[in-house]
């Protein structure tokens, strides 16, 4: 699993929430959330209620053979993200959406709640997408990725956004300074709701 965040549910689900960067520790969890009304069902359909609560949720994770980012089958990866004291975790495989039936297999295989998301590989870096159902061409232009997020209500998170953004070795801070400001001109930030913060294979730096 690659990064962590906390969902909150205020009235309306996960509504009106300011979004953090992706990838706090486990150790502290952040006070903000980014909308996430896909995971639960609208409040007109329950049959229950219910009160405010902090869910931390993995936003980003691959499974084998789906993903070459990832060694783990998709019951290895649900296994481990209980294990870890997640209390949910969504699949976004790269420009590929989860169906349903086998999302709800799982939930109910391991009484866990999974959710599908899917990570966009754009013009200006990978995004990852949730409310949507399925990859539509012309989604690689994140503006475009953008329109059809906003049609499901959904949410875009930019991940891992210093890949290929930032210089492997910078010589000094300065250098390193002039670097990070360029990458934060990247034009599909616009669009997201949040950036990537913490990914498995990126350093602190």
């Amino acid at each position: 699993m690659n990064s962590t965040l906390a969902a909150r549910e205020n009235g309306d689900p996960f509504a009106d929430l300011s979004p953090p960067a992706v990838g706090t520790s486990r150790r502290k969890r952040p006070q903000r959330a980014v909308p996430c009304s896909f995971a639960l069902p609208p409040r007109s359909n329950r049959a229950y209620s219910y009160e405010p609560f902090a869910m931390l949720i993995d936003l980003h994770s691959h499974t084998w053979p789906r993903s070459h980012d990832s060694v783990l089958n998709p019951d290895d990866l649900v296994t481990r993200a209980k294990s870890a004291g997640l209390d949910a975790i969504v699949f976004t495989e790269h420009d590929t959406v989860w169906d349903y039936k086998s999302i709800e297999e799982l939930r109910a295989k391991h009484n866990f709640l999974v959710l599908a998301g899917v990570e966009i590989s754009t013009d200006d870096g990978h995004i990852l997408a949730f409310g949507i159902d399925k990859y539509v061409f012309g989604m690689h232009r994140a503006r475009e990725l953008a329109s059809y997020v906003d049609k499901a209500n959904g949410a875009m998170v930019a991940a891992h956004p210093y890949r290929r953004q930032m210089p492997w070795f910078s010589r000094n801070e300065e250098e390193y300074r002039a670097a990070l400001e360029k990458a934060s001109r990247n034009p599909a930030y616009q669009y997201v709701q949040g950036l990537e913060e913490i990914n498995g294979r990126g350093s602190d730096k």
